[in-house]
């Protein structure tokens, strides 16, 4: 039985992260910063000159969402207390929790055009790959 088997009865997320790398680090895991909104995925993906970025496309559990203050402030996380500045719609998610990875899309620039186009590769899983945030 898949993971996501076990947690057919509770509530998803859909959401986005963006992040410099082709492949994100297995030992390090995918991190807290993750977005309701693919365009700021996006944004935060492409940003800077680099040669590669990937926007992780998952399903994040309700119990996966990280809600203590506390830990909110330690880790960076600015739009806690209904505070959003940036317009970010991010969703905080526990450090070594479990998200459900349902695709990835790939952005490199393109040799021979200029900085701000990407060539766009999207890979799509099915079933969703379990990772920890």
């Amino acid at each position: 039985m898949a993971a996501e088997d076990n947690l057919s009865h509770e509530l998803f997320f859909e959401a986005h992260r963006g992040l410099k790398e082709k492949n994100p680090d297995p030992n390090y895991g995918l991190g807290m910063h993750f977005t309701a909104s693919e365009n700021v995925a996006k944004r935060f993906a492409a940003r800077g000159h680099w040669e590669h970025a990937t926007i992780i496309h998952a399903k994040i559990p309700v119990s996966s969402v990280e809600t203590d203050t506390k830990v909110l402030g330690k880790r960076g996380f600015a739009g806690f207390m209904g505070q959003d500045p940036l317009n970010e719609k991010e969703i905080p998610v526990k450090e070594g929790a479990s998200v459900f990875v349902t695709g990835k899309t790939n952005l490199r620039l393109s040799p021979s055009s200029l900085e701000s186009e990407r060539r766009v590769r999207k890979r799509t899983y099915n079933p969703p790959r379990e990772m920890k945030a």
